[in-house]
């Protein structure tokens, strides 16, 4: 048993569960920080190449992403 990662999931897991208590009023509801919820989790997910190489080319602006579009067109 890995006892500093279980430690640090544990931390993450009540961090994650008093977020929205102590959450900036004046923060961008279309941006999400997922770090503690990921590490929460056990941190170990990895896109696929596929999906790896789509999210790259969204967010350099080679690929359209209608999300991506949505959140920052205002609607």
């Amino acid at each position: 048993v890995d006892v500093t990662r279980l430690r640090k999931q544990q931390y993450a897991r009540i961090e994650t569960a008093l977020a929205p208590v102590f959450a900036d009023p004046h923060r961008d509801e279309n941006i999400v920080d997922a770090c503690e919820q990921f590490v929460a989790q056990g941190g170990t997910w990895t896109p696929s190449r596929a999906l790896a190489k789509a999210i790259e080319n969204a967010a350099l602006g080679r690929q359209r992403c209608p999300r991506l579009d949505a959140c920052t067109s205002g609607t």
